[in-house]
This record gives structure tokens, C-alpha cells and sequence, in this order.
């Protein structure tokens, strides 16, 4: 694989590839929210890629996903006196919750002097190559838990790895 940034193409190989940790907890079984009414799932999702240095040039760019759906189950608001007000209030009921990490030993090919440009190739394009087996891993863990397999959406790391940076220098001391 090979990176370009200000001009200066970075060649990143990737070793091996792996599932770090996985701990999946399921809350409430598939066939007990199929028999209840007014159902509306949601879904919540956290993506850190990370990088760490493991020797000269070789590098474990990992991707740690934090994911939880949940119902709300929609109950009429009963008053002090006991009669329905006619509004509802939504209770919000945890189906499951799976933490995944999934990494990538990379070697560098070239000679990167400027760290920032490093990092970018780590956290950006190496994680774009894991993130594929990574929405795999998800699907397949929930679709065996009976549940209806998640396919998470495609996430722009670059995009997101500016506005990171650009926070990182609003942020910082004068």
C-alpha cells in the first residue's frame, strides 16, 4: 500500500491482520422483543483507530469498535391520580453490547522523518484497509446471536483525522 501526503508517497505493507479482543453481551434475547409492540431499534456506534510502535518500522494499527443497540419502548404516562394523560414516555431497554478490536501489523517501507505525516498513514490509510474486516467481524457477530446481522456504514477517516488535527490546534495553548 502506498500513502501520498504533501508529495511523498509512504509504502506500508500490511504483516498480518488479527481480531485483538471481543467481548459481546446480549442482554436481551432476540426472540423475547419479537413479541413486543412498538419496537424502535437504534443503534449506537464509537470507532478509535490507535497506533503503536512494535519495532524498527513495524507498526499495530488496531480499530476499537464500541456498539450498542437498544429499543424504546413506548408507555403512556399514567398521572398522580392513576388516569393515562394521554402522552408517552420512552423506556429505553439495551438489547446488547459488543466491543471489538481488530488490528493490522504494518512495516514501513520508506523513511518518514515528519511524525505528522506518519500518523496520518497509520491512523488513516492502514485503518481504511482493516475497517472492511473489521464491519465483517460486527455482521457475522450479530447476525450468530440471533439478531439481524449490523452492517455498519463506511466512516471517512481522513475527514474525520482533519477535523481531529484542527481541534488539536484550536485547542491548544498560545
Amino acid at each position: 500500500m502506498t500513502a501520498q501526503n504533501d508529495k511523498k508517497e509512504i509504502r506500508l505493507r500490511l504483516l498480518t491482520q488479527y481480531t485483538k479482543a471481543i467481548q459481546f453481551e446480549i442482554l436481551k434475547r432476540s426472540d423475547e422483543i419479537s413479541q413486543v409492540e412498538a419496537i424502535k431499534p437504534s443503534l449506537q456506534w464509537q470507532l478509535a483507530p490507535k497506533h503503536l510502535a512494535i519495532a524498527d518500522n513495524r507498526y499495530q494499527v488496531s480499530l476499537e469498535a464500541k456498539i450498542s443497540s437498544e429499543i424504546a419502548l413506548a408507555q403512556g404516562i399514567v398521572s398522580a391520580q392513576g388516569s393515562d394523560t394521554g402522552e408517552t414516555q420512552e423506556n429505553k431497554e439495551t438489547l446488547w453490547t459488543l466491543m471489538i478490536e481488530y488490528a493490522g501489523l504494518f512495516q514501513l517501507d520508506t523513511a518518514v522523518s515528519d511524525p505528522s505525516i506518519l500518523e496520518e498513514a497509520l491512523l488513516v490509510d492502514c485503518a481504511l484497509l482493516l475497517f472492511p474486516f473489521l464491519r465483517q467481524q460486527v455482521a457475522a457477530i450479530t447476525m450468530d446471536s440471533g439478531y439481524i446481522p449490523v452492517r455498519l456504514d463506511p466512516i471517512d477517516l481522513r475527514g474525520l483525522y482533519v477535523q481531529y488535527k484542527q481541534k488539536m490546534i484550536e485547542n491548544a495553548p498560545s
